[in-house]
């Protein structure tokens, strides 16, 4: 089990502050809980000047860290385990690294 991870969780793509919106129903202490579609429209904060040409600007498909069991409208929540690669990351190594899951009442797996 893992934790689910909240609009005001603090994510970063190594580099810098990522920013995800979400309207799901479910909230966790009135924040709503994050879906895979969600981060489709992440925002990137990140400046980092890779060399493939620069910085990080989405993110690649989850490898691992999407809830199996938990679902908001047919979408999977994702979790503190979350594992993803960045458009920059064959040049830097820029992952998708979840540092606070903001909060520590709804676990899924």
């Amino acid at each position: 089990m893992a934790k689910v991870l909240v609009t005001n969780s603090q994510l970063t793509c190594a580099h810098a502050p990522l920013t995800v919106r979400s309207s799901a129903a479910l909230t966790v202490n009135g924040n709503p809980v994050l879906l895979v579609t969600d981060f489709r429209a992440a925002t990137f904060a990140c400046t980092t000047v890779t060399p493939a040409g620069g910085p990080c600007k989405k993110l690649l498909p989850f490898t691992a860290g999407v809830s199996t069991v938990l679902k908001v409208g047919g979408q999977p929540v994702v979790l503190a385990t979350a594992a993803a690669l960045t458009d920059a990351s064959a040049a830097n190594a820029g992952k998708f690294t979840v540092v606070d899951a903001a909060q520590t009442i709804l676990d899924a797996k």
